[in-house]
């Protein structure tokens, strides 16, 4: 969550995640513009300027074979769970949606707002009221022109809209993405690479939320060195932060995971 940091960190988050959805879509052929002239003393994002007042930009103008399109990256955990419709839901600030549909008709350019949701485990306000024990996860998009499915005034100063996760397409899968990381990391100086999507351990860990766990991030690009990046950021915890020490010493993850449950069984 974003809510409690600085603009500096705030930026640094967002940049980050928008560098991840570049790479991604340069790995499947398209080239990227990205629109990086933050103004960081007044604390504005990248504007299209115009005579009838400026236009909020999308972060992102991917090209492929002749089709442009805007990309407006959200980077976020957890989905919100929709008690009414009894549905996963995610959304966008409605200042921000209007000001993207005007780039719309200015450009006649689609907007596609990229959701990248990290975080498999439920906000626990949520599963309090029944929601499934496991988050999806993954990059999602949808076309902004797509109607969205309820406005609130609730949140944030202008509302937010939302999308159901049903109509969102998923684009890519953690493990997808950060194997197009570490491919884009392969020739990077240091300073140049860009770091991995943290995997957060799954926790309520019954039978069927493991299977979809598993299922969507199967964990096949976690290697020693992403461990130890992961050790040294800090926000690992228990079972994980153990798993990452076995993995950065040069255990498999698999072997790392036996490893761990037959310690358990001996400590119990």
């Amino acid at each position: 969550m974003t809510a409690n940091r600085t603009f500096d960190e705030k930026l640094a988050y967002g940049k980050h995640k928008e560098h991840i959805i570049s790479i991604w879509k340069q790995s499947q052929g398209a080239v990227v513009l990205p629109a990086t002239d933050i103004e960081q003393h007044t604390g504005l994002g990248p504007r299209l300027l115009s005579g009838d007042g400026d236009i909020i930009s999308p972060d992102l103008l991917s090209f492929d074979d002749g089709v442009s399109i805007w990309l407006e990256v959200k980077g976020k955990e957890v989905f919100t769970w929709y008690r009414i419709l009894r549905e996963w839901q995610t959304g966008i600030d409605r200042h921000s949606y209007d000001h993207y549909k005007k780039a719309y008709r200015k450009s006649s350019i689609p907007v596609h707002i990229c959701f990248l949701h990290s975080n498999p485990n439920p906000w626990k306000g949520d599963l309090k009221y029944g929601c499934p024990k496991v988050c999806p996860i993954g990059y999602f998009s949808i076309d902004m022109l797509n109607p969205f499915e309820h406005y609130s005034e609730k949140h944030g100063r202008s509302g937010m809209v939302y999308w159901s996760h049903s109509d969102l397409v998923l684009e890519a899968t953690i493990p997808q993405l950060n194997r197009a990381i570490s491919k884009y990391n392969g020739d990077k100086t240091a300073r140049d690479k860009v770091s991995h999507i943290i995997e957060y351990e799954v926790l309520q860990k019954d039978k069927d939320t493991m299977s979809v766990a598993n299922s969507q991030d199967p964990m096949a690009w976690l290697t020693p060195e992403f461990a130890r990046e992961a050790l040294r950021n800090g926000t690992l915890a228990g079972y994980q932060k153990e798993r990452y020490k076995l993995i950065a010493q040069g255990m498999s993850h698999s072997d790392a995971i036996d490893a761990l449950r037959k310690a358990n069984k001996e400590n119990k």
